[in-house]
């Protein structure tokens, strides 16, 4: 399959308390954005992840992939 990865980061200053934690989230995140996204034939996966401030002292991350989930079953047979 192939992944377009789309980015969009804010300048968010983290410590490493704060960053280890987060990186670990957002790794499960991604494996299974990739995972349960489905794809047309010959079609690639948009993944996106994001970074940003909200309210001040809140940081939002987010990752999503474009496309419909696929049946989680099936994908456990690839």
């Amino acid at each position: 399959r192939q992944i377009r990865p789309v980015f969009s980061f804010e300048d968010v200053h983290l410590s490493p308390d704060q960053a280890v934690p987060l990186s670990l989230i957002v790794t499960e995140a991604l494996t299974n954005a990739v995972k349960y996204a489905g794809a047309a034939p010959g079609q690639p996966i948009d993944i996106s992840v994001s970074l940003r401030r909200e309210g001040g002292s809140q940081i939002v991350a987010e990752v999503a992939n474009s496309l419909t989930p696929i049946d989680a079953a099936a994908a456990d047979d690839t």
